[in-house]
């Protein structure tokens, strides 16, 4: 993902800089440590399968989309992503979980965040 950071294209504006582009991605292991990140100051694992995600600047407020992957954990069964409603304008609340509801920790998850 980093090769996209600081490019622009006839269609897109730099990353985070413009509406409609990704204000923050990030890209992490289960236990919190981070791959690499644009826009994000700190991934912190709350629990087993939650995690806050921690902006280098808080967005305008915290009616934003995120688009997640979890990367399936054995043969369990679906793993589901989701964001929670307490999150805030300077944090986002991730939970991953199974389709029967159990929370679980994912070997690599990644979250871009739009506003």
């Amino acid at each position: 993902m980093s090769g996209i950071v600081g490019t622009s294209h006839s269609k897109s504006k730099v990353i985070g800089r413009s509406k409609g582009t990704a204000k923050a991605w990030i890209s992490w292991h289960s236990d919190g440590s981070t791959h690499a990140d644009y826009g994000c100051a700190a991934m912190t694992d709350t629990a087993t399968g939650k995690w806050y995600i921690n902006f280098d600047s808080a967005l305008t407020d915290a009616d934003y989309a995120i688009v997640l992957h979890a990367e399936r954990q054995n043969q369990q069964g679906e793993n589901i992503s989701f964001v929670t409603s307490t999150s805030t304008a300077s944090t986002a609340r991730i939970y991953n979980r199974y389709d029967d509801g159990t929370f679980v920790d994912s070997p690599h998850c990644d979250a871009l965040i739009f506003r």
